[in-house]
């Protein structure tokens, strides 16, 4: 392209103006700005991201909004909420958790896991308050589950210390 000059005159100043050589838009041009643009999308949903997962409590109640049949994000929502002192939802979110590890479209693995991940802390919730019976049947079941698990053993072994309550416990209390 060519440049040229041109004069404005304003006011009795005159403004001298250079014009922009013509350029062509080229590929690299193209990849540039779909790069820049693509940038300014990943800053603003990483913002999003930070901002909503800043708080774990926050990061499991959007992970399993997101992912609701999953049995992990529940057992994670549970925890986060016990670790703010909500033990009733904790209690909730590991009874949900409990529940979808049951579904027969879990795999294996994924049901042994998620039901004694929630049975654990069940069997905790329930000690905490000092319902040793249910405690104990919670920790047999997940100790059923997952027999070689130390921490599982451990949490029996100390429940197992304590008297009966005195409360009748079945299998369905667990969960």
């Amino acid at each position: 392209g060519t440049t040229g000059s041109a004069r404005i005159s304003r006011r009795s100043s005159t403004i001298r103006i250079r014009s922009i050589p013509n350029r062509r838009v080229t590929p690299r041009t193209c990849v540039l700005v779909g790069l820049y643009a693509v940038g300014i999308w990943w800053v603003t949903i990483d913002a999003d991201r930070v901002t909503k997962w800043r708080d774990e409590r926050v990061l499991w109640q959007e992970a399993s909004r997101l992912a609701p049949a999953k049995p992990r994000p529940w057992v994670n929502r549970g925890a986060a909420a016990y670790l703010d002192g909500d033990k009733r939802e904790a209690r909730r979110a590991y009874q949900q958790a409990f529940h979808l590890a049951q579904q027969p479209d879990r795999s294996r693995d994924e049901r042994q896991l998620g039901q004694s991940l929630a049975l654990v802390n069940l069997g905790l919730l329930a000690a905490e308050r000092q319902e040793f019976a249910l405690a104990r049947r919670c920790l047999q079941d997940a100790a059923a589950l997952n027999p070689l698990n130390a921490d599982i053993q451990a949490a029996l072994w100390t429940t197992q210390q304590y008297p009966d309550d005195g409360l009748g416990v079945s299998a369905l209390d667990c969960s």
